[in-house]
């Protein structure tokens, strides 16, 4: 499953388990999205931008669900609040549910955008794919 391709890395960014700036983070976070790339250049799909909005919400559902999973463990006693106006004004269970839903909202988001632009690129390769196959039979 292509969405699960990239939960080691946000295992690993969560819990610090390596350094961010190293080679094998950067390995954690490219490859998954080459192999996304890849499989949109290369796959033939009816529906090839739906394909990849479905495969980017299920990213953002995995890396909401990840980060939720693995939040005290991140964040240790350094929990994040709110701040500016309502900075100390709402029930830290409040607060905590506020914040939470966010960073899932947030997950799904970018989930979206990046099934989005792969299934640009998914979208665009079909056509290609299609007008050299009208190419060929039609010289």
């Amino acid at each position: 499953m292509l969405a699960a391709l990239t939960v080691p890395r946000v295992v690993v960014h969560d819990l610090k388990l390596i350094p961010i700036d190293g080679v094998a983070y950067t390995a954690l976070a490219v490859v998954p999205l080459l192999t996304w790339f890849l499989v949109a250049v290369f796959r033939k799909s009816a529906k090839p931008f739906y394909d990849f909005i479905v495969l980017g919400l299920l990213y953002g559902c995995l890396l909401g669900v990840t980060h939720q999973v693995l939040w005290d463990a991140s964040w240790g006693t350094d929990v994040p609040h709110i701040g500016g106006n309502l900075a100390g004004k709402l029930n830290p269970t409040a607060e905590s549910l506020i914040l939470r839903a966010f960073a899932l909202g947030s997950s799904v988001i970018t989930g979206l955008v990046f099934g989005a632009a792969f299934g640009v690129v998914a979208f665009v390769a079909s056509k290609v794919r299609d007008r050299q196959r009208l190419a060929v039979k039609h010289p």
